[in-house]
């Protein structure tokens, strides 16, 4: 079974993975397969296969444990040590970017709110000004 997970990556160019197959045979109607998992790159946000995706992670683990067989190597599937280090080097930078765009997202937050006190510092400003200006044309008429 973890030859066709393997193999479900590798034809997908690294996609997607199909993992957890469960099933019978029966004799009249071949093999029924069910509760198939599937993990993506992308992750259950965005690939709509539901709560068993752990994206990124759960491939890299898949690859972490597993151990290829002949059945792999006869498939000229790429060995899974050489898949796992792709992955946790994919994930890193994936996850290094989301760093950097979560702190891009806060500074500009922080410029947008420092931009906000300072036009709310102009206004009281602005304010004190206009309120002055009126005292002394009301001095100026008594």
């Amino acid at each position: 079974p973890q030859a066709f997970s393997h193999w479900s990556y590798e034809s997908s160019s690294g996609a997607r993975m199909v993992c957890d197959l469960q099933g019978c045979f029966d004799r009249e109607r071949g093999f029924e397969l069910t509760d198939p998992c599937m993990l993506s790159k992308v992750g259950r946000e965005e690939s709509g296969y539901g709560r068993t995706d752990r994206g990124l992670h759960g491939l890299v683990d898949f690859f972490r444990t597993h151990k290829c067989t002949p059945l792999c190597k006869a498939l000229g599937l790429t060995d899974a040590r050489a898949r796992e280090q792709e992955l946790v080097v994919e994930e890193a930078l994936r996850k290094k970017e989301e760093r950097e765009a979560s702190r891009a997202a806060a500074e500009r937050a922080a410029e947008k709110e420092k931009e906000k006190r300072k036009q709310e510092k102009a206004d009281r400003k602005a304010r004190r000004r206009a309120e002055k200006l009126q005292e002394k044309e009301v001095e100026d008429d008594i």
